[in-house]
């Protein structure tokens, strides 16, 4: 619950970016019905989302990570329990996972990049659907290379992520054909990125194999998973 607090304020932003102020006005009151939310405002919300999926916001420190001791054999499981893809000890990656997917879900929702779209035609002032991926894409998959391993695994974690909820999007058939074309768009700029980055081979901050490997193995991963999800979707 601690790691996950600011879920609550991830949602109250989330309100803001894509959206109207509004009140139940009456007949003859002189409220307002709607408003718009100006443009700055919604750039400040776009901002505090994004540092939410910062490798330096999702990472916990090693001290931390050495005070959670596997549980007890046959003590089951609750919802107050990250997933884990390491057996019985504790996974700080899949924490991280379980954060990050919680700020995609806001900034990836189909509806709220309709409005986006629709409230930014209508201002001219607001940022709209493509601002948001360029924005994401610009905090997710530039300069994350290098640093601690394992920060360089959460980035590589919140980026398969990304990809799958672009990918869903992509294919939401209730989304509007705008929204699934520009995920579309997202996706095909990710896909160049790492063919770029596998062409001119992979050179990360840090001096070890092992660390190249594994960004070389991530980056062939999401392009292989791009192709697959354009070809089983031949037929949009």
């Amino acid at each position: 619950p601690a790691y996950l607090m600011h879920r609550y304020q991830l949602q109250a932003a989330a309100t803001v970016l894509g959206g109207r102020d509004f009140t139940y006005a009456l007949k003859g009151d002189g409220q307002a019905p709607t408003a718009m939310i100006d443009g700055e405002r919604q750039q400040a919300a776009l901002t505090a989302l994004l540092a939410t999926l910062s490798p330096e916001a999702l990472t916990l420190s090693p001290e931390l990570v050495g005070l959670i001791p596997p549980r007890p054999p046959m003590s089951g499981n609750s919802r107050e329990l990250f997933p884990r893809d390491t057996g019985y000890l504790f996974d700080p990656v899949a924490a991280a996972g379980t954060a990050s997917i919680l700020s995609l879900q806001v900034l990836l929702d189909p509806k709220r990049a309709a409005r986006l779209n629709q409230l930014a035609a209508g201002s001219g002032g607001s940022p709209n659907f493509p601002t948001v991926l360029d924005a994401l894409f610009k905090a997710t998959w530039n300069d994350v290379e290098g640093g601690t391993a394992l920060k360089e695994l959460i980035a590589q974690q919140v980026q398969r992520q990304m990809v799958d909820q672009l990918v869903l999007m992509a294919a939401e058939s209730g989304a509007a054909s705008a929204v699934r074309a520009e995920a579309w768009d997202a996706l095909n700029v990710i896909k160049g990125h790492v063919e770029n980055r596998l062409a001119k081979g992979v050179e990360a901050d840090s001096t070890e194999l092992d660390n190249v490997e594994s960004w070389r193995g991530h980056y062939w991963f999401i392009g292989q998973q791009i192709a697959a999800a354009a070809t089983s979707n031949a037929g949009w």
